[in-house]
């Protein structure tokens, strides 16, 4: 079998600022967003494409643990969450 080395298949090309901004927009798309992120984080060769990918996923974490902690805490609290849009 043959053994590759680490740099001989990791692709360090850079991105240019418009393909950071057409990523950023199609991975902020709700649910056709998140799924090529994640496979974009675990399966990129660029390690730059890779990193911003991650990016994006750790802040899906992010946002969707404060929401989750906002809404227990309207629970907890009592507070109507639909009377909060009237």
């Amino acid at each position: 079998m043959r053994r590759f080395r680490r740099s001989s298949y990791i692709d360090n090309t850079a991105i240019k600022s418009w393909g950071y901004l057409g990523l950023a927009f199609w991975f902020a798309l709700p649910i056709l967003g998140t799924i090529p992120a994640i496979i974009i984080a675990f399966c990129a060769r660029n390690i730059n494409l890779k990193n911003f990918a991650r990016a994006f996923c750790i802040a899906y974490v992010a946002f969707f643990a404060l929401a989750l902690v906002g809404v227990l805490a309207c629970i907890l609290l009592g507070v109507d969450i639909a009377s909060l849009f009237r």
